[in-house]
């Protein structure tokens, strides 16, 4: 569902599935999902975190599993912007337009990255 909000609510493709109301509310689909995440952990770690040395553990390991995928993808993506920033840049120096946008432009979308690798 959240896809298809992106899809054709943000992106505005339009059509018919923009104006059902379970698309347009389809981002209450990852409040939910967190909500959900949120209980299963609860239930499953509930019990064995009694004392501050296993809650402590605990968020180091969640750490280590976590933060190396969130370090790999956010160096990705930094990797993706610098290659197709520079082929837009390339093709420019080549008088050949790519985008709607000229190359290494600032954007909203350029600051979202660091917020999420933050």
């Amino acid at each position: 569902m959240v896809v298809f909000f992106h899809a054709f609510v943000l992106a505005r493709w339009g059509g018919a599935p923009a104006q059902w109301g379970l698309v347009q509310n389809a981002w209450l689909f990852v409040d939910l999902f967190f909500v959900i995440s949120g209980a299963i952990m609860a239930m499953v770690y509930g019990q064995r975190l009694q004392d501050g040395r296993q809650v402590r553990a605990f968020f180091i390991k969640r750490f280590f599993r976590l933060y190396p995928l969130h370090l790999v993808t956010t160096l990705t993506a930094i990797g993706a912007v610098i290659v197709v920033q520079g082929a837009k840049w390339a093709a420019a120096q080549a008088g050949v337009q790519l985008g709607a946008s000229s190359p290494l432009r600032w954007s909203s979308s350029s600051c979202r990255i660091s917020c999420w690798s933050w």
